[in-house]
């Protein structure tokens, strides 16, 4: 989501009004953006709204907020003097393509919350997962090892999976060489898993994506990044010209992922630890269905 001004800003949305509104202001105790490598967020409170709001000028101090510098996101109280200006920001979503067929589930949706993932970091603000599921509805089936311990990720129903192209374009980006993890459903697993979640944030988009595609609009974007694939399964390369629905790479477990599912996302950059994430919706399987945003928990059938 880009500012139509040039001079810094900060955004907020304003309590009368569904449009977002830029200003720009003079910052204290911190730095306003002027750069891709240090910007600062406005907050989110417990409902996902910026704080403060609604304000036109004078002074107004966010609870928290994230600066940027590099990969490193550090919290701050900026106070801020609100000296101008609004206009009009482009929000609309994109409209994308499912990009596997068969039966699948919706994790992390913005549609029940943004951010999705809780966090605007990597561009993620609007993402989604896809897990596989079968006739019953389960990612995989259940024993020991699912309660107890890891398991292979090859008993998953969507480990391999064909993942297809969510919009033609030209690739920009590709990894594949990060390897697919175990997976891991157990409270047990996940706690050391959970500990070294840090490490992966500081290590990049590597280990956060994993083996991953991008793939832009136009040359400055958007960027749709789908990421988690299977080791040694990607099927382009950059500058590769690729179609919507065409076969890119399959489903895994790479990255900072528990089970095999695939992650979609649309950004602005892809320059990672500044991206800014833009909404997305999916045109509905049906036949003449119109686009929708699946909730967490809701199960389709892609053809």
């Amino acid at each position: 989501m880009a500012a139509c001004v040039s001079p810094p800003i900060l955004i907020i949305r304003r309590a009368e009004s569904p449009a977002w509104t830029a200003f720009t202001v003079r910052a204290s105790k911190t730095t306003a953006p002027s750069s891709l490598s240090s910007r600062t967020e406005p907050a989110l409170s417990a409902r996902s709204q910026p704080q403060p709001g609604p304000v036109r000028s004078g002074r107004a101090q966010w609870t928290h907020a994230y600066r940027y510098n590099g990969r490193v996101a550090r919290a701050v109280r900026p106070t801020a003097d609100v000296v101008g200006g609004s206009c009009p920001l482009n929000t609309a979503s994109l409209v994308l393509r499912l990009p596997f067929r068969g039966r699948w589930t919706a994790e992390n949706s913005p549609a029940n919350r943004v951010p999705s993932h809780g966090t605007h970091l990597y561009g993620t603000t609007f993402a989604i997962d896809f897990l596989a599921v079968d006739e019953l509805g389960h990612s995989a089936k259940r024993g020991w090892r699912s309660v107890l311990a890891t398991e292979s990720p090859g008993v998953f129903v969507g480990f391999g999976a064909p993942i297809l192209a969510p919009v033609s374009g030209i690739v920009v980006a590709t990894i594949d060489g990060e390897r697919d993890h175990e997976a891991r459903r157990s409270q047990v697993a996940l706690i050391p898993y959970a500990l070294s979640q840090a490490r992966r944030v500081r290590e990049g988009v590597r280990s956060i994506a994993g083996n991953h595609v991008v793939i832009a609009l136009e040359p400055t974007g958007p960027f749709v990044l789908i990421a988690h694939l299977q080791r040694g399964s990607v099927r382009v390369e950059i500058g590769s010209v690729v179609k919507v629905g065409e076969p890119i790479g399959a489903c895994g477990n790479s990255g900072n992922s528990t089970q095999p599912h695939v992650h979609v996302q649309v950004t602005d950059s892809t320059i990672w630890p500044t991206a800014r994430g833009r909404p997305i919706v999916f045109e509905r399987p049906q036949v003449d269905g119109g686009n929708w945003l699946p909730r967490n928990g809701e199960t389709f059938t892609a053809s």
